[in-house]
């Protein structure tokens, strides 16, 4: 009798936990459900990107602090910790490996100056500090390239000052972060990625590829501001038209594009982030609301919403 009744009282504890559970963290997830679909939640989010794990991710500020949200392909939603991280932050980029550690790059004001650091996080861990940096006059003496995939962790340089450093990180390493060695480079530095463990640059409107003798200008017919990721090569945008083209690394031209102007999901003056990642397009619409923008052999725009998701395309299940 007294083993039932020490049953019960566990089985209602228990039932208390949970509703409390639901209480909290339901309502944060049906808050975020509410953005991504409708753009009705509290949630602003300020960076997405698709993970190596396949899902979907997005970090954003509420009510509570910073968020950090997953998709998987089932379209089912879930939130990861951001223990380690500052109270406030200004997030610069997010990158997930192909075995889901977190890498976030942000800017934190601390009452010396303005300071750079990279976290990375493993198996939902806490997050750990790899990178400090003090930053000079402002955010843009210290800034991250494009991360890109190498083997199962990532690949990107750093600018500090005048100054450019590779950096690789291997989350089965006992650091983390590996240092590989400098590389010169002058112009006014804008963005980078290294692709095909070569570093490039956009500076001053052009594309350069850097290279043991220095850097090689590509000359693309357009005003280089952006890079990102992509299988053949990079993903870079033309400030001056809009276009999103293909530097394809094998051939050495700049193959395929798509114009982002046109056929967007909402107007480009409410455009508040973009990333890109092979041949997907991320798309965050006023802090509120992700799209993703999917291609099958052609890259194309489509009016979406992020639903449920899976590899080759999405499925909306309700309408805007």
């Amino acid at each position: 009798m007294r083993k039932l009744r020490t049953f019960r009282i566990l089985v209602l504890f228990l039932a208390l936990f949970c509703a409390i559970a639901y209480a909290v963290f339901g309502g944060l997830l049906s808050d975020i459900i509410r953005n991504l679909q409708t753009g009705g939640g509290s949630t602003r989010f300020q960076l997405a990107a698709r993970g190596g794990d396949g899902n979907i991710y997005a970090l954003g500020r509420g009510a509570g602090g910073a968020r950090l949200v997953s998709m998987n392909e089932g379209g089912r939603l879930f939130e990861r910790a951001l223990i380690g991280l500052p109270a406030a932050f200004t997030s610069s980029d997010l990158f997930i490996t192909q075995t889901g550690a977190v890498l976030i790059s942000l800017y934190e004001q601390a009452p010396d100056g303005l300071y750079f650091a990279l976290y990375a996080a493993k198996d939902g861990a806490r997050f750990e500090e790899l990178l400090r940096l003090k930053c000079g006059a402002s955010a843009q003496s210290v800034m991250l390239s494009a991360m890109s995939v190498k083997g199962a962790g990532a690949a990107f340089f750093l600018k500090n000052g005048d100054k450019y450093d590779r950096y690789a990180y291997d989350p089965d390493s006992e650091t983390g972060l590996l240092l590989e060695g400098p590389f010169l480079f002058s112009g006014e530095y804008a963005a980078g990625i290294i692709a095909n463990d070569t570093p490039y640059a956009a500076a001053d409107g052009n594309l350069f590829s850097i290279g043991d003798l220095g850097a090689e200008a590509l000359r693309p017919n357009g005003i280089v501001t952006r890079l990102y990721p992509a299988e053949e090569g990079f993903w870079y945008l033309d400030a001056g038209t809009g276009w999103l083209k293909l530097f394809d690394i094998t051939e050495g031209s700049h193959a395929r594009g798509v114009n982002l102007l046109q056929g967007l999901p909402c107007s480009p003056e409410d455009v508040s982030f973009i990333n890109v990642n092979g041949d997907e397009i991320l798309l965050i619409e006023n802090g509120q609301r992700l799209y993703t923008l999917v291609d099958g052999s052609k890259l194309k725009l489509t009016n979406t919403p992020v639903t449920n998701c899976n590899a080759s395309r999405v499925q909306a299940t309700s309408e805007r």
